[in-house]
């Protein structure tokens, strides 16, 4: 990685939105997230830069005590399979921990990615509060995770 992982910051928002919503559109594989989205959650967001150019974004949605989703794991097309998206987790996951979290779950179209880091799937069903609250709203399925159009995979990560 020739870039360095650092905090979000508002000045960056409307890029990391466009760049989110981008990738939502395109390809379906994510929720998109307005600038309003990102700005209530922006302490909890990292994002990687290469020089002055934003090339990724990683948030963390805290839902219960102790528990946080990792959220738009985002790195820009052209930057991939440069170690961005690795930094980005680690770095989600330390203030995660900083913040008292011990779980962390994340619904994901590329599960392998995220068992490098010890997540193992699970029944989607373990978190109906995600599935309520989330999944209603992604174009590519009414059900949620499970409906044959869903592609994602949950998983989960305890460091109890």
């Amino acid at each position: 990685m020739k870039g360095r992982i650092v905090p979000a910051v508002a000045e960056k928002v409307k890029e990391m939105s466009a760049g989110i919503c981008e990738e939502a559109e395109s390809r379906k594989n994510m929720l998109p997230k307005s600038q309003a989205d990102i700005m209530v959650l922006l302490p909890t967001y990292f994002i990687a830069m290469e020089g002055d150019q934003l090339v990724g974004t990683c948030g963390l949605k805290i839902w219960s005590i102790g528990q946080g989703e990792i959220i738009s794991l985002l790195t820009w097309e052209g930057f991939r399979g440069r170690g961005y998206a690795t930094g980005l987790i680690e770095a989600t996951i330390k203030k995660g921990r900083k913040l008292g979290l011990r779980e962390f779950f994340v619904l994901a179209v590329s599960p392998d990615f995220f068992r490098r880091f010890g997540f193992a799937s699970v029944d989607y069903r373990v978190f109906p509060v995600k599935l309520w609250s989330d999944c209603a709203h992604c174009k590519r399925n009414a059900a949620g995770p499970g409906d044959k159009e869903c592609k994602k995979t949950m998983l989960h990560l305890s460091l109890r």
